[in-house]
């Protein structure tokens, strides 16, 4: 039987840390660390389990390095506090299989847009240390397979997605990017440079510049897997990525920020087909419309309306810059 423990001795920075989300976080947070020890770290050891009763259970699986586990998990609830953009799934394909697909690398460039935050945060704190280092970088060549010559290879999309969030963990520190993963991974890690030089091609210091990056880097992975032949993935249609909007917007009549498409997915919310905000500026989904039914006159109304009060009519959750 797997044995655990649900108070871990934490260093000081990240005790630190621990103490100001609980603060801060409208649900209880509790911690549990498996006696799991693999020597490599990865972003997927450690979850966050919503419980019955309402708290939050921040289960970690592997114990190695949980300082850097536990603050990393930390980090994403303290942006999620401090309103940083969400992304969420409104749409079904009806295809479960292609959803899954859709939402799964959406997610992951998402995340690794969030990492290069999270990282800088925790290396700030001391929490990243060599050991750290060389546990990740095992995280990434002990468990993704090495490349064999081939492009067409199924596997390459899980491998440039690893090495993008692997090049965010080394941000500012790409001395330190190990030469191994050219070796191993060529075809992919080169893929995994020009997505993020994409990413990064702006700074990152605000929810609006981090909404942008996940927003111009979707597009760019879209347009790769496009030129690899690979069935489209549209994300900017499916992954809905929550608006950051300034005080001007938000006074602006909804027609003025937004366009409304008929999609041809359903909302998961109606059952029928769906009526997406689509951000003017960049094209990206913000959310589904949750109306069964849109016709003309409707449409015309809701587009009459200030941003801020279609928000709040819908129950939108946004940033304001």
């Amino acid at each position: 039987m797997l044995s655990m423990t649900t108070d871990p001795t934490l260093s000081p920075a990240v005790e630190t840390l621990l103490k100001e989300v609980r603060d801060h976080f409208p649900n209880q947070l509790n911690i549990q660390v498996d006696d799991q020890e693999s020597g490599r770290i990865s972003h997927e050891s450690a979850q966050q389990e919503p419980q019955q009763d309402g708290s939050i259970l921040l289960h970690v699986y592997d114990k190695t390095d949980i300082n850097y586990t536990i603050s990393h998990e930390l980090l994403h609830i303290e942006m999620y506090l401090k309103g940083f953009p969400t992304m969420s799934f409104p749409l079904t394909t009806t295809d479960p299989r292609l959803d899954d697909q859709l939402g799964a690398t959406a997610v992951s460039i998402y995340n690794s847009a969030l990492h290069l935050i999270i990282g800088a945060e925790q290396r700030r704190n001391g929490i990243i240390t060599k050991d750290t280092v060389q546990a990740f970088i095992r995280g990434i060549s002990d468990v993704v397979p090495a490349e064999e010559g081939d492009a067409e290879d199924p596997k390459i999309i899980y491998r440039v997605l690893s090495l993008l969030d692997g090049l965010a963990f080394f941000a500012d520190h790409e001395d330190e990017v190990p030469a191994e993963w050219l070796q191993m991974y060529p075809i992919a890690f080169q893929a995994a440079q020009q997505l993020y030089a994409v990413m990064t091609e702006k700074v990152i210091d605000s929810p609006f510049a981090i909404r942008r990056s996940i927003v111009k880097t979707l597009r760019a992975f879209d347009a790769w897997l496009d030129k690899l032949g690979y069935v489209p993935m549209p994300h900017d249609q499916f992954a809905a990525v929550s608006p950051v909007l300034s005080k001007r917007q938000l006074k602006l009549e909804f027609r003025q920020v937004f366009d409304i498409l008929h999609s041809d997915y359903l909302n998961r919310q109606t059952k029928e087909k769906a009526f997406l905000a689509i951000g003017k500026n960049d094209r990206q989904l913000a959310f589904a419309i949750p109306e069964k039914e849109l016709d003309q006159d409707h449409a015309l109304a809701v587009y009459g309306q200030t941003t801020a009060d279609v928000l709040e009519h819908y129950g939108i959750s946004y940033t304001t810059r």
